[in-house]
């Protein structure tokens, strides 16, 4: 389980070292699901970072797309 700055460098390098990972899960969010499924980080659309303080972002090199770090929905009544 990642919970430390450290614990999510030490898994990504060993994904790293895995050279071409063919993506979970084609279109644009499929990069962001791989990247969770190979840290073991579930699918979640929580308002919590996903480890400790962290909330992971990834997107693809040559991507033109905004990064969202929130977004506005209603509070349930």
């Amino acid at each position: 389980m990642i919970t430390t700055l450290n614990d999510f460098i030490r898994e990504y390098t060993k994904i790293k070292n895995m050279g071409w990972i063919t993506t979970h899960r084609s279109g644009p969010t499929g990069i962001g699901k791989t990247l969770e499924d190979l840290l073991g980080i579930p699918e979640n659309n929580y308002h919590e970072p996903d480890f400790g303080e962290y909330e992971l972002k990834s997107c693809r090199l040559d991507s033109n797309s905004m990064l969202t770090m929130f977004t506005q929905t209603p509070q349930p009544a």
